[in-house]
């Protein structure tokens, strides 16, 4: 209990005589004093603790939901890290594709060494393609 509510809830205690004790005087009476809480003051901090207890759960709920997010973007990287290799692979092979097949947009004899270049680094993708796949398994 926070010293602020302590102090609402000390303020709202009321002292009391006996209702049947009508002996002595107004001090020290017999049947000594009864305490008890004044109704409104307590139902005030009452309601004040339950609104604070109301913002703390929607807080707590709104928390909830953004680890909720960050704990789905966390799973979802770890997986996308985890397919890193396969898609570098693919990316590789698709590239040795695509310069294999820019080789044969130079017909004749004339090009000869350019189309085996490309055939040779159509080859070296190919290759990186597999070490990857390997060092993946």
């Amino acid at each position: 209990m926070s010293d602020e509510t302590r102090n609402k809830l000390i303020s709202a205690l009321r002292q009391f005589r006996h209702n049947n004790d009508n002996t002595g005087p107004i001090a020290s009476p017999e049947q000594g004093f009864v305490f008890a809480y004044d109704r409104d003051e307590t139902e005030g901090l009452v309601a004040s603790l339950e609104k604070k207890l109301e913002q703390a759960e929607a807080r707590c709920a709104e928390r909830g939901k953004r680890l909720d997010n960050l704990t789905e973007a966390l799973v979802s990287h770890i997986e996308w890290e985890s397919q890193q290799p396969q898609m570098k692979a693919w990316l590789l092979r698709k590239k040795a594709e695509a310069v294999e097949h820019s080789a044969t947009i130079f017909p004749g004899r004339d090009f000869t060494d350019i189309r085996c270049d490309l055939h040779n680094e159509a080859s070296r993708l190919r290759q990186q393609a597999t070490e990857i796949e390997r060092g993946a398994s």
